[in-house]
Parts: structure tokens; C-alpha cells; sequence
């Protein structure tokens, strides 16, 4: 589906706004009668709170020593 251990994904604000956008985009299309847009904004909707509430797992931290953490100095 999507990478849900990108670092945008972290914090719980920015997880409980997205859902929170869409449920109420899902809300308008309904208001105005588009039963296409609000079936499809509905599923992702519904797709993102499974995905980054109810089973969201945080990444790993990386580890201090890990040389692919570390920026590339290199000046060639």
C-alpha cells in the first residue's frame, strides 16, 4: 500500500489529521451528492485510519554506530 515507517508519519497529530481530513472530505462529497468521490475518499479514509491507527507500529530507531545514517562527506 504506502510506507508507513516514512518519518512524516511519526508524529500522532499529523496521523489524526489525515484521517481527520479525509473522513470530512468523505463528509462533503456526501453533502453534495457525488456517491463516487465519497465511496472513494470513504475507502481510503477508512484504508488510512487501519493503516496509521490501529496498526501503526513506530520505525526503529537507528543506531548510533550505523554508517548509513551518517551524511556523506566525501569530496571527490
Amino acid at each position: 500500500m504506502f510506507d508507513t515507517s516514512h518519518p512524516m508519519f511519526r508524529p500522532l497529530w499529523f496521523r489524526l489529521g489525515l484521517c481527520a481530513f479525509l473522513i470530512f472530505w468523505t463528509g462533503l462529497e456526501w453533502h453534495f451528492g457525488n456517491q463516487t468521490w465519497m465511496i472513494l475518499t470513504g475507502v481510503i479514509a477508512l484504508v488510512c485510519i487501519y493503516k496509521l491507527l490501529i496498526e501503526y507500529q513506530p520505525p526503529a530507531p537507528k543506531a548510533d554506530g550505523d554508517a548509513s545514517s551518517l551524511p556523506d562527506d566525501s569530496q571527490d
